[in-house]
């Protein structure tokens, strides 16, 4: 299966994420903030009835005022 490098989403636009369960098994809920969500339902839309796929890449990233994570969406 072939992936694209377009992102889609980047982690300043989601705005919360839970983990749960799906038909299929463990799941990750994300919401995302407007213009991110446009950019998933117009991918969305271009690709109907094609397999798709969602990657997220978590980057810990450490400042003068202690340890943060940041999770970016591809």
């Amino acid at each position: 299966m072939l992936l694209k490098r377009e992102v889609i989403a980047t982690g300043d636009q989601l705005t919360n994420a839970t983990t749960g369960q799906s038909q299929e098994g463990p799941a990750v809920n994300i919401k995302l903030d407007a213009r991110a969500g446009e950019n998933m339902l117009k991918d969305t839309r271009q690709n109907l009835n094609k397999r798709m796929a969602v990657v997220l890449i978590e980057k810990a990233v450490a400042s003068e005022r202690g340890r943060r994570q940041e999770v970016t969406a591809m």
